[in-house]
């Protein structure tokens, strides 16, 4: 037998060991431990499982058990007896974003305490330990690890009201999995098929009705896929075989799958950069037939009508939305184009506006508040299609110049500035304030209105226009000061927590408006565009008691929290925005702020934990480190050199290297020093070297 031979069948022994290793898995554990977890779930307690008898593998079950049985409530938690040690134990259910996630971790004062000082903080009588990363704890009898599990819940009340909401969320979306098509007629052996298997599938039916249920199921599944799935499936042979389906764009499952289109060009679109399937809808030919659908429907409008009167169908707004979507951060190739965009997106802007002033009356008219509003918003479709066309247009301005035509041309930032007054701090007594319920659609708008006008706002007179016109510091300062103090701000931690005293005409009254991650993500790009170019408002946001403070205590913004992939990556970067702000803040070398930074907002004490290591603070987005580093080495640059309206501090530079030296910074610089420009996966440039 030569070497080719006997490598082959070596392959063959490990594939065959491992394929009856998985049957006996099947077999002898996975398939028996759904009956337990079944009964389970029959004998709960509220949120928690106990499992007497077995602790196997539960988690698999739960997600599928959950639905078939109808549970009401999430399962949090899952409590068993480990022989070993002789203690109970209460392991988290796994999150909806990762293996790594729980739904609902142990409290973080919990965490890393064992025996005598785990018993001080929970309160209770032999409790043993929590685990670092708060998945587990551990106590001597049943009943108290039954105790510790329930004051988890009781103690994080608002926590586990999100965890319900995600809950009936995801179930809703896992119900219309299971009921819809591709789990019954298109599901092949074990494997669920892919989305040009399941576009395949829909084109393949001859029943009308059946098709437009379908195609709604398709648009469903396309809009829900994770991240990682979705850069798996969508191909330019994905794109090609849309193409083919979408037609000429006239009948209804055509228009339904132009829809589908929409939703991949947006998703596509939430990068930084270019749009990353920008290849592939040029190279599928299908950005060139969208563009051809366009111009029949605006050929079919008439001409002065089209350019004057507010007659686009929602086609034709679809399809720009499309386009721009595609060609985020590109130039269109005819200004006659970027015209014809800016004209329906402006004429959408302008009716959407006249929708709210028309809400406002009706509220004022029938003396309600918007408080007192169950039902949902009347206009909410309108409303998430402007905030589609929002992000579209945010996508467009990137390109300088979309950006100067836009603005210099169109003035559309005139009419986006308007929706600067959704939900005003009432403590300013805005008189153009247009209040709406406090909804995830609401505040996805508001955080389109950001993004779009921190995109315009690369031209100055953006900048000058919203400060005078529009009052815009006293309309985004509420939402950095309530994100820095509510609880996503200092990862409960009040050992971190600084004293922020928001200043009155900034501060919110309303305690229960919880930003969004997104909102605030957009909210500090925002800020950070408005003061690269406007030294005036520059000077009035730094001399706004509290914002500084509050601006610090979000470059800690869940360091300590993780709940997957998706959560960590939208914490970290607000840690990032929060640090591009306060770079600006040292790029203008105002010896008075960067005095009031080292002293009074503990903007050292703040960074050295951005990139602690030995100090463990969890931190691990390279480029939230480098941005820590690099304002620290900013700070040093700015107060060695001085400048012409700064001259050289030795006061403040000692007190920096006194703040280094108490925060133990000498050692957590240094560990990044090995950092080097030629390490091809590392991308933190050090000043600590």
């Amino acid at each position: 037998m030569d070497k080719q031979d006997s490598r082959f069948l070596q392959a063959v022994a490990i594939c065959q060991s491992e394929f009856v290793d998985n049957l006996i898995y099947l077999a002898r554990v996975f398939i028996p431990a759904r009956q337990l977890v079944e009964k389970a779930m029959h004998n709960r307690i509220g949120s928690i499982l106990i499992f007497d008898e077995s602790n196997g593998s539960w988690k698999d079950h739960v997600l599928d058990l959950e639905i078939e049985l109808n549970i009401d409530v999430p399962i949090l938690y899952g409590v068993m007896y480990d022989k070993g040690r002789q203690q109970w134990s209460a392991v988290c259910m796994s999150g909806w974003d990762g293996e790594y996630s729980n739904r609902l971790s142990f409290p973080q004062k919990w965490r890393s305490l064992r025996d005598a000082d785990l018993e001080k903080v929970t309160g209770i009588s032999g409790a043993i330990f929590v685990h670092a990363s708060s998945f587990i704890a551990c106590h001597k009898t049943k009943d108290g690890i039954i105790q510790m599990v329930k004051k988890s819940i009781e103690i994080q009340k608002q926590e586990y009201e999100e965890v319900k909401k995600r809950f009936i969320k995801e179930n809703e979306k896992n119900n219309q999995i299971q009921k819809s098509f591709w789990f019954s007629n298109v599901k092949v052996g074990f494997s669920i098929p892919n989305c040009l298997t399941l576009l395949r599938s829909i084109s393949e039916q001859t029943n009308e009705f059946s098709r437009h249920e379908n195609s709604k199921q398709f648009i469903t599944y396309i809009s829900n896929l994770d991240e990682d799935d979705e850069d798996d499936q969508i191909s330019k042979d994905f794109l090609y075989e849309l193409m083919m389906h979408i037609g000429e764009g006239m009948n209804s499952f055509q228009q339904e799958m132009l829809f589908v289109v929409n939703i991949i060009a947006e998703r596509g679109s939430n990068q930084e950069f270019e749009n990353k399937y920008y290849e592939f809808f040029n190279e599928s030919g299908l950005q060139e037939k969208i563009m051809q659908i366009l111009s029949r429907e605006l050929n079919q409008l008439d001409d002065k009508m089209s350019q004057t009167e507010e007659n686009h169908n929602q086609l034709i707004i679809n399809l720009i939305q499309t386009i721009s979507f595609i060609n985020r951060n590109n130039e269109l190739d005819q200004s006659q184009i970027l015209q014809v965009f800016g004209n329906v997106f402006t004429n959408q802007f302008t009716k959407f506006i006249s929708t709210l002033k028309d809400y406002q009356q009706q509220l004022k008219d029938s003396n309600q508040d918007v408080n007192d509003q169950d039902e949902e918003i009347p206009f909410e479709s309108e409303m998430k299609d402007v905030t589609r066309s929002l992000k579209a247009l945010s996508g467009l301005a990137i390109q300088s110049y979309n950006n100067e035509y836009i603005v210099n041309d169109l003035k559309l930032h005139e009419i986006i500035a308007q929706l600067l007054h959704i939900n005003c701090d009432p403590k300013i007594h805005c008189q153009q304030c247009f209040r709406l319920p406090d909804s995830k659609s609401t505040q996805e708008l508001q955080g389109a209105v950001y993004s779009t006008l921190a995109e315009l706002s690369n031209i100055v007179v953006v900048c000058k226009y919203v400060q005078k016109t529009h009052n815009v510091h006293d309309h985004i300062a509420p939402i950095i000061f309530q994100a820095s103090v509510n609880r996503y701000g200092t990862n409960n931690n009040n050992n971190n927590r600084l004293d922020i005293q928001q200043s009155s005409s900034s501060s919110s009254s309303s305690n229960t408006f919880i930003p969004s991650m997104p909102l605030i993500s957009d909210t500090l790009y925002f800020l950070k565009s408005l003061i690269l170019l406007n030294i005036s408002l520059y000077q009035r946001i730094a001399s706004t008691t509290g914002f500084g403070k509050a601006l610090v205590q979000l470059t800690r913004f869940e360091r300590l929290n993780h709940q997957g992939l998706k959560f960590d990556r939208g914490t970290s970067e607000i840690r990032n925005k929060s640090n591009w702000c306060l770079y600006q803040y040292i790029s203008f070398k105002k010896e008075g702020i960067i005095q009031t930074m080292i002293k009074d907002w503990q903007m050292i004490r703040a960074e050295i934990e951005g990139v602690g290591i030995a100090g463990g603070s969890e931190e691990e987005n390279s480029v939230v480190i480098s941005d820590s580093l690099t304002n620290i080495g900013s700070l040093f640059l700015t107060l060695i050199f001085g400048s012409f309206s700064f001259p050289y501090s030795p006061i403040l530079n000692h007190s920096i290297e006194e703040d280094i030296e108490q925060y133990g910074g000498i050692d957590e610089i240094e560990t990044h020093s090995f950092h080097t420009r030629d390490m091809k996966m590392d991308n933190v440039d050090s000043w600590g070297v």
